[in-house]
């Protein structure tokens, strides 16, 4: 009997083992193959917004996507030195798409927008900024830049969720960290450290946010807790407490920036990102399919639909890429427009969103 007690933990400690062993393994292949955050000491603590860029700070970013370098201003922001030169200035707002995670700086839709425009263009864009962090830079910033056009970008996939405010967004010991509001509960902190430790973690997380199949799994364990946590909640049909409270915030926060925006003298315009569920419409309803779930229950237009409608109450001008984004790819199925594993634009996506915004920048 003490024999075969030995042998059970003897197996259970190689079992143990051999688990330890390949999720390290995993761990290494995805730190190698799949975009991460910034380096440490790429973001500082900042009492108004949580963090910033730091400042006159260079780097560089690889992943098995992509390698590119980066340099902030003494502003921190991920652009020229300012200097007023006699033209129109756009301040753009925004999280990673305006900041340019995964392109080189030239290759950003921004740079190519000032190079189509002839306008100069302040790129503020921090990765994992919501509305509310691009109205408070407004409101910290723009008198140093005095902008003409304010030009915001609202990425459909998370700036209704970040706008919620259910995590504060800090630096510690150099590293971003993403730190829950309201939830003590062993299993949501333990979660919420590993995120900070492991990129296995991050990425799984990032997976769940995105998959009609993983978002319904880890709902049933409760894991959801009510919480908006992903882009799924948004294409549903049925609008849950969650998706009301995010819409309600979301109107508030553009409202308030817009009053800031004109008062200041400058005309606020929102550039809507799609998802890429939204342009991948194909692979969405097989996604569906494969969960069991029926389509009548979706509807990837329906976040737009309420964004356009705030933004036509606040009398707030807006260019939607998603129509230009959907069409590019029914004309071209071979187009990437954003990375196999990453959901930011590739270069080719950052062209287009150049060439449909410089249509309408144009023409102001």
């Amino acid at each position: 009997m003490l024999s075969k007690l030995k042998n059970w933990f003897a197996n259970a400690g190689l079992a143990l083992i051999s688990v330890v062993i390949c999720l390290a393994i995993v761990e290494i292949l995805v730190r190698v193959y799949v975009p991460t955050w910034y380096p440490r000491y790429s973001f500082i603590a900042d009492p108004d917004l949580g963090y910033i860029n730091t400042p006159n700070h260079s780097f560089r970013l690889k992943s098995g996507e992509f390698d590119i370098s980066s340099t902030t201003n003494r502003h921190g922001f991920r652009d020229d030195s300012f200097e007023r030169d006699g033209r129109e200035v756009i301040m753009a707002l925004g999280d990673s798409f305006t900041w340019g995670f995964g392109v080189e700086y030239d290759q950003i839709f921004l740079t190519q927008l000032e190079k189509e425009t002839g306008m100069r263009i302040i790129k503020t864009g921090v990765c994992g900024y919501g509305t509310v962090h691009a109205a408070r830079l407004f409101k910290r910033e723009w008198k140093t830049f005095e902008p003409d056009i304010v030009l915001l970008s609202f990425f459909i996939g998370n700036d209704f969720y970040e706008n919620t405010g259910t995590h504060n967004l800090t630096v510690i010991d150099g590293w971003f960290r993403e730190i829950p509001k309201g939830d003590s509960s062993l299993a949501y902190t333990t979660v919420t450290w590993l995120r900070g430790k492991l990129r296995l973690v991050e990425l799984v997380i990032g997976k769940i946010k995105s998959s009609i199949t993983l978002y319904d799994m880890v709902s049933r364990f409760g894991f959801a807790k009510g919480e908006l946590i992903g882009e799924i909640d948004l294409f549903k049909t049925e609008e849950s407490p969650p998706v009301t409270k995010a819409y309600k915030r979301t109107f508030e926060i553009i409202a308030e920036l817009g009053r800031e925006v004109k008062n200041s003298g400058a005309k606020l315009i929102v550039v809507i990102i799609p998802t890429k569920n939204q342009i991948d419409q194909e692979l969405f309803a097989a996604e569906i399919k494969r969960a069991g779930k029926d389509i009548s229950g979706y509807d990837l237009k329906a976040p737009n639909r309420r964004l356009m409608a705030m933004l036509d109450e606040l009398s707030i001008a807006y260019i939607d890429l998603t129509p230009g984004f959907r069409d590019r790819r029914m004309k071209s199925p071979a187009s990437k427009l954003y990375f196999a594993i990453d959901r930011h634009w590739n270069s080719e996506g950052h062209d287009l969103a150049a060439s449909l915004l410089a249509k309408t920048i144009k023409g102001i």
